[in-house]
C-alpha cells in the first residue's frame, strides 16, 4: 500500500538517527538523574516520533485507557504499600502478595497484571510479579514514593481538567491561591492547600518527604559555582552576611553549596525560613550546618538582613503568582548592597524543555502557581530594580544570576 511505503520512508531516517544515538551512549555523560540529559532525551524523542508515526490516529483512545489505567492501579498499590512487599530481589506469587496487601487474589491478580502489561513490573513466571528498574525505586526510595503519593492522592492535574473551574472563575491564569483550580477540584474552594493539607493528616508529612524526594532530581548540582562567593568573602568584614538561603526549609540546598565551597564560613552563612521552620531546622543540630545562623521570618515581609553579598532562593516562587513574586523579590532588592547578587533557583522553560517541565507547570497552575520562561523572568527582575546578568542552565533546576542595576 501506498500508506505502507510512505510509513517505511518516514521512519528510514528516524531508525538511522535512533541508531546514532544509541552508538553514542556509552561515551555520554548523562547522569542517571538528568531529567533534561541530552543523549537519553535525544534517544526518547527519536523513539516517540517512531511511535507517533506508526500509531494510526484512532490509537489516542486506547492509549488514554492504558494511561489513566496505570495510573489508577500505582495509585492503589502506593496506598497499599504493595510495592514494599514485592521482593527486590525474586518474585512473589499473586496469591502471597494478595495476603500481604489483605485483598483477595483476583483483584490482586488484575491489579497486577495492569501494571505487567505495560512493563512496570514482570512477571518472571505464571502467576507471580517481579520488580522492574522503574517499580523498585517506589520500594527503595521512601521520598520518591511519598512524592508520587502527594501528586496521585490528590491529583493535581485532574482539578485543573475540570471545565467548570474556568466556568466559574473565568478563562484566564489561575493567581489565587484560596480559589485555585486544587481548592475548587476537590470542593474546599476558599481554602489554600497548606490549609486543606493541614486539615488532613499525614499530608504535610507526606509532602515534607515528597520534597525530599524530589530533591534527588530536581536540584542544582553543577548548575552553578559558588566557589567565588568564599573569595570574595574573605575581602569584606567577617560581619557580613555572604550567603543567604531565604526559604532554605531544613536546609538541603545550604548544605550542598558549603559542601562545594570548602572556603566559605558557615558563621557567614544564614538559613531563613518561617518561625517554625527554621527553628525546627536548627533543633536537628545538623552537623553540616554547624555555625550556620538561623533567622525565623516571612519572606512576604521586609527581608530584615540588609546587604548581604548572596541572597539565594530556590523552588520557592513557582508556588505563587508574579504579583506576589514582585513582592518577595521587591523586599530582596530593596535591601541589596551594590555589589549584592540574587540567585533564583527555579525551571526556566524554553521552546525546547522537555514535557515534564510543562506537566509541573500544569502542576503549579493547581494552585495558582507557575513556572517561568526566560521573558516571564526578565519581566519580574526587571519590575523589583534587577537584571539578569545570567542564566545557568541545569537539567531540571536553573540558576538565574540578578544583580542591581
Amino acid at each position: 500500500m501506498e500508506e505502507n511505503k510512505a510509513l517505511a520512508e518516514k521512519l528510514a531516517p528516524l531508525c538511522q538517527d535512533l541508531a546514532r544515538q544509541i552508538d553514542a551512549l556509552p561515551t555520554a555523560t548523562d547522569g542517571p538523574f538528568d531529567l533534561e540529559s541530552k543523549t537519553r532525551l535525544s534517544i526518547v524523542k527519536i523513539a516517540q516520533d517512531i511511535i507517533n508515526a506508526s500509531k494510526p490516529p484512532y490509537s489516542q483512545f486506547s492509549d488514554l485507557y492504558v494511561i489513566h489505567s496505570e495510573i489508577t492501579v500505582q495509585k492503589i498499590f502506593l496506598k497499599w504499600d504493595a510495592f514494599d512487599k514485592i521482593p527486590l530481589q525474586g518474585s512473589i506469587s499473586f496469591a502471597d502478595l494478595a495476603a500481604a496487601v489483605d485483598a483477595d487474589v483476583p483483584l490482586t491478580s488484575r491489579l497486577a497484571r495492569m501494571l505487567i502489561s505495560t512493563g512496570f513490573l514482570a512477571e518472571p513466571e505464571r502467576n507471580h510479579v517481579a520488580h522492574t528498574p522503574r517499580s523498585s525505586i517506589f520500594a527503595m526510595d521512601k521520598g520518591f514514593a511519598s512524592l508520587m503519593k502527594l501528586n496521585y492522592y490528590d491529583e493535581f492535574v485532574k482539578p485543573v481538567a475540570k471545565p467548570e473551574y474556568f466556568d466559574t472563575y473565568g478563562r484566564k491564569e489561575p493567581v489565587d491561591k484560596a480559589h485555585s483550580p486544587y481548592a475548587f477540584g476537590i470542593g474546599e474552594p476558599g481554602k489554600t492547600i497548606w490549609e486543606i493539607w493541614q486539615s488532613r493528616p499525614g499530608m504535610m508529612a507526606t509532602f515534607i518527604q515528597g520534597m525530599r524526594g524530589a530533591n534527588v532530581f530536581m536540584n542544582i548540582r553543577g548548575v552553578y559555582d559558588f566557589s567565588w562567593i568564599a573569595t570574595e568573602g574573605a575581602k569584606h568584614s567577617p560581619d557580613r552576611v555572604l550567603l543567604i538561603d531565604v526559604g532554605g526549609g531544613s536546609g538541603h540546598t545550604l548544605k550542598y553549596i558549603l559542601s562545594t565551597v570548602p572556603g566559605l564560613p558557615k558563621s557567614q552563612c544564614m538559613l531563613q525560613d518561617l518561625p517554625a521552620v527554621a527553628d525546627a531546622a536548627e533543633k536537628l543540630k545538623d552537623p553540616e550546618m554547624d555555625g550556620v545562623q538561623f533567622l525565623g521570618m516571612d519572606f512576604h515581609a521586609s527581608q530584615p538582613v540588609q546587604g548581604a553579598l548572596v541572597y539565594y532562593i530556590q523552588r520557592c516562587l513557582h508556588d505563587y503568582n508574579d504579583a506576589e513574586s514582585k513582592k518577595i523579590l521587591q523586599h530582596i532588592s530593596d535591601v541589596m548592597a551594590p555589589d549584592s547578587k540574587l540567585l533564583i533557583g527555579e525551571m526556566v522553560l524554553t521552546p525546547v524543555s522537555p514535557p515534564f517541565f510543562y506537566g509541573v507547570d500544569l502542576h503549579m497552575m493547581a494552585v495558582s502557581g507557575k513556572e517561568r520562561s526566560v521573558e516571564d523572568w526578565e519581566a519580574i527582575v526587571t519590575s523589583v530594580g534587577l537584571r539578569i546578568k545570567k542564566i545557568h542552565f541545569g537539567t531540571s533546576v536553573s540558576v538565574v544570576e540578578c544583580v542591581k542595576v
